[in-house]
């Protein structure tokens, strides 16, 4: 098995950089009893994630990984025992808590993105394929997306017997996306939603249909006059660009 990597040398980071961004998971309670633990949390999670990141999606690969890897990892991990086996992998991921890891995983995602400001995130739910069974539900993650940065800052899970309405603030709450433009669909276009992200310092953008039947009244009324009378009066602004795609082109403006 073969691992490649490119790391650009403005996108080089030295082993104290990389040390420092494991210090959101030193929190990270462990689930194992002290008796006959033969490595460090951190060393596995940090070296799940480092191999997830370089396209691995099964423990033997990451244990693999590991392996091919060892000299570089060491350089910022301890691993006092080597390489974990895929077997140790696999049963210390199982036992995480999973708002424990998220809360973790956010504050990590936080201090990788440093420096590189959010411009745009993309809340949104998926249902996970294949997590329902006859005996239990489907699972479905909210996730928050810097299109820009191209990685995710966090997710959520739905709550049984619950929506995103309830999962989006709990999320939001844990990010840090001060500057940013949020996107979310009609689903998220709730007064606690949109107040959550104006307390983070954060513009919205939020879809409008027919769960808020008197707003989506007030909108349609509005927008046909406001745009006979080329926004007289209002203090907005306008853009405009092509947009191509599909074998389509037109124009895509915003008001604001």
């Amino acid at each position: 098995m073969v691992f490649w990597f490119f790391v650009p040398q403005e996108a080089a980071m030295s082993q104290t950089r990389l040390a420092k961004l494991l210090d959101p998971f030193a929190s990270l309670p462990d689930p194992r009893i002290d008796r006959g633990k033969l490595h460090d949390l951190v060393d596995i999670v940090a070296l799940a994630i480092c191999a997830v990141l370089a396209g691995c999606n099964e423990y033997t690969a990451i244990e693999a990984f590991g392996q091919a890897k060892e000299a570089w990892l060491k350089t910022f991990l301890r691993l006092p025992n080597g390489i974990p086996s895929h077997d140790t992998i696999g049963r210390v991921l199982a036992l995480l808590a999973p708002e424990g890891f998220d809360d973790c995983f956010g504050r990590w995602m936080a201090e990788a993105c440093e420096g590189l400001p959010l411009k745009h995130v993309a809340v949104d739910g998926k249902a996970m394929r294949g997590s329902g069974s006859p005996l239990a539900p489907c699972l479905h993650l909210v996730s928050a997306f810097a299109t820009a940065n191209g990685v995710t800052l966090g997710q959520r899970a739905v709550a049984e017997k619950s929506n995103k309405i309830t999962a989006i603030p709990q999320l939001l709450r844990v990010l840090d996306v001060a500057g940013a433009v949020v996107t979310i669909d009609a689903m998220g276009c709730q007064k606690e939603i949109a107040a959550t992200i104006r307390a983070a310092d954060a513009d919205y953008l939020l879809a409008v249909k027919g769960n808020q039947e008197t707003l989506l009244r007030d909108v349609e009324a509005f927008t046909p006059r406001a745009l006979e009378s080329d926004c007289a009066g209002l203090d907005y602004s306008f853009h405009e660009e092509p947009a191509l795609g599909h074998g389509r082109g037109g124009f895509r403006a915003c008001y604001v």
